[in-house]
């Protein structure tokens, strides 16, 4: 499997269906790159990217309503390793223990573990090395302490609670 990144496929996807999974925050940064498959046998898998807040959802294309998985970057280290001659962005765990994450299937998560993520620029990329290091940038700057229960719950309630809430935390966050 692989591809999704040619313009018809982007032009088609440009409208992105009403998602079951409520987002609390605004991408913050977006595009395609690859992603090491967790089965036995590692394939290479393109996917649509979005990072809101501190967690990196991945999509099968960039009009899906619905995110595959999301890795949140809370208890991540992030590092540059080549893996046959591929400059790759390695996620992995802080601490001896495995990645935190979930696996999305409709409006319900179901929570995984991993021991990392390798993530790559596609292969048409004109500028892999430049791409993984915009990636790595955001991802850095982003990646506060923000454990996946927590921000799961989160998002439960701000669904819940909708805009009376919203209104609240923006007044909050003026004073």
């Amino acid at each position: 499997g692989g591809g999704g990144g040619g313009a018809a496929a982007k032009a088609r996807n440009r409208s992105r269906r009403r998602s079951t999974v409520p987002y609390v925050l605004d991408v913050g940064k977006q595009g395609w790159l690859q992603k090491q498959s967790s089965g036995k046998v590692k394939k290479w898998q393109t996917r649509w990217f979005e990072l809101r807040g501190n967690i990196l959802y991945y999509f099968k294309d960039e009009g899906a309503a619905d995110p595959l998985g999301m890795i949140p970057l809370g208890d991540v280290k992030m590092s540059f390793e080549q893996i046959k001659g591929r400059l790759c962005i390695k996620l992995a765990p802080l601490d001896e223990a495995k990645i935190t994450t979930a696996k999305v299937k409709g409006s319900k998560a179901k929570q995984s573990k991993r021991e990392a993520y390798l993530l790559s620029a596609p292969p048409d990329d004109p500028q892999p090395e430049a791409t993984c290091r915009a990636w790595i940038d955001v991802l850095n700057l982003d990646s506060g302490p923000k454990p996946l229960l927590a921000t799961l719950a989160s998002i439960h309630t701000r669904k819940k609670n909708s805009s009376e809430r919203m209104v609240a935390d923006d007044a909050d966050a003026d004073a």
